[in-house]
C-alpha cells in the first residue's frame, strides 16, 4: 500500500556554465512522496466513543514515520521512529466525521501551562473543500496537548472552535492518543450539499527534556514551496 511504503531519497546534482567564469555545481537530497489520488475514509458499522481510547478502532492505515517536512534544529533533534512517529485513520457516521491518532514518543513532555506547539502534541487540518482553490482562512486548524484524562490540557483558541467539535486525547506510558469529532454540518457547508471529500494533514509535536519542541507532518506544510495540489485527500466511502 502506498501508504505503508517509506518516502524515497532522491539524491541530485546540478552543473551550471557561466560563460568566461567557473561553472557552479549544487546538490541535495529530496524525498519522493509516493501519493494515492485519494484515500478512503470508510463508514462506521458501530458508535464511537469520543474519550481517547482507541478500542473501536480495529486498524490505522496511515503510518508516518519517516520525516518528509522538517525545518531547522528539526533535522538534527529528530532521532527517528522511536522518538517520535504516530498512526491515523478516518471514518464517519451520518453525525460526524472522525480522526484517530496514536503517537509514539519516547519522552513525555506535558505542561498545562505550556501551548501546544512548547510541549508534546497533535495538529489537525482540515480544509472541506479541497477543489475549491485558494482556501484562506476556511481551514479547519486543530491544535491540542494531550490532558490527565480525555480532556486535553491544551486546545489553540478553545474559545473559537467551531460548534460541535470534540476533541479527546489521553497520556499513556508509550506517548498520546486522540480522538476528534467534525459535525457532518460543518462539512457539508464547505461542499455546499452533502460533503464528498475533504484534505487532511496531520502531525505530532514533541519536545524532549532540554530540547526545543521539533514538528513531523505527514504531508508538507499547505501553503509553502514543498506543499502540492490534493495531497491528503480522503473520500467519502
Amino acid at each position: 500500500l502506498a501508504e505503508d511504503l517509506s518516502p524515497p531519497s532522491m539524491h541530485w546534482a546540478a552543473y551550471y556554465e557561466f560563460p568566461n567564469e567557473r561553472p557552479a555545481t549544487f546538490e541535495g537530497v529530496s524525498r519522493l512522496i509516493i501519493e494515492r489520488e485519494f484515500y478512503g475514509c470508510p463508514r462506521r458499522t458501530g458508535p464511537v466513543v469520543l474519550d481517547g481510547y482507541l478500542d473501536e478502532w480495529s486498524v490505522l492505515p496511515v503510518l508516518v514515520r519517516d520525516v518528509i517536512d522538517l525545518s531547522g534544529a528539526a533535522n538534527r533533534l529528530w532521532t527517528g521512529p522511536e522518538d517520535l512517529s504516530f498512526r491515523f485513520g478516518t471514518a464517519y457516521d451520518d453525525e460526524n466525521v472522525y480522526l484517530a491518532a496514536e503517537v509514539t514518543d519516547d519522552h513525555g513532555v506535558f505542561d498545562p501551562h505550556l501551548k501546544h506547539w512548547e510541549q508534546d502534541g497533535l495538529e489537525v487540518w482540515i480544509d472541506p473543500a479541497p477543489s475549491a482553490g485558494p482556501r484562506v482562512g476556511k481551514v479547519l486548524y486543530l491544535g491540542f496537548s494531550p490532558g490527565e484524562g480525555a480532556e486535553p490540557a491544551y486546545i489553540d483558541e478553545r474559545e473559537r472552535l467551531p460548534r460541535g467539535v470534540r476533541i479527546a486525547s489521553r497520556r499513556h506510558a508509550s506517548g498520546h492518543s486522540a480522538e476528534i469529532a467534525v459535525p457532518t454540518a460543518l462539512m457539508d457547508q464547505g461542499q455546499a450539499g452533502t460533503w464528498r471529500q475533504f484534505r487532511l494533514n496531520v502531525g505530532a509535536i514533541d519536545r524532549d527534556p532540554n530540547e526545543w519542541a521539533l514538528r513531523i507532518r505527514w504531508r508538507p506544510q499547505w501553503g509553502t514551496a514543498n506543499d502540492f495540489a490534493g495531497s491528503g485527500t480522503f473520500r467519502r466511502q
